[in-house]
């Protein structure tokens, strides 16, 4: 199978598993009117730390998300998905050769590109339509050497978690915050 079949195949299903994921555990919507006091402290969500030994990146995630990894194929046509997913949101990050970058920018339809950093830590901002309903995605793209991490999703809870991204260059003790 051609890299180009096995990247589609490995995204559609990373999508597919985060879409899954949702549907799944999404609750129905009722409309109620309740009186309650509310109140207005806002408490930060206990955040989980996610370490890739392979890569060297880490990212935080909302502790009540469930992380599932999996990978296809073998050396430079590896494939390695690891997905974030909560009650109403999924984030899937897809580490694969940097050469594996046209590939997915064919794969989604590109309204808006703009150069971002990530804490330090170049990067490339995809806002897209889905390829497949058109419904609101972003991918930002980043690469070192011949590594490219592609980190997806779109919403509040996402651009959260990219606030969190760390990629330190090799050899280069990280410090926690």
């Amino acid at each position: 199978m051609s890299r180009v079949a096995v990247l589609l195949v490995v995204l559609v299903a990373g999508s597919g598993l985060g879409l899954w994921y949702f549907t799944k555990n999404a609750k129905p919507t009722t409309n109620t009117t309740t009186n309650a006091t509310v109140n207005t402290t806002n408490a930060a969500p206990t955040l989980s730390d996610y370490r890739d030994t392979p890569t060297g990146f880490d990212i935080r995630y909302p502790s009540d998300w469930k992380k599932t990894e999996d990978t296809s194929g073998e050396g430079a046509n590896a494939i390695r998905n690891i997905v974030f997913s909560g009650a109403s949101d999924a984030v899937t990050i897809t580490v694969v050769a940097a050469s594996f970058e046209g590939i997915i920018r064919e794969s989604i339809s590109v309204q808006q590109e703009t150069n971002i950093t990530l804490n330090d830590v170049p990067a490339t901002r995809l806002d897209a339509g889905s390829a497949r309903d058109g419904s609101p995605k972003t991918v930002v793209l980043v690469k070192r050497g011949t590594t490219l991490i592609s980190l997806n999703g779109h919403g509040p809870a996402f651009e959260q978690l990219l606030t969190t991204f760390r990629w330190p260059e090799p050899n280069t003790p990280v410090v926690p915050e």
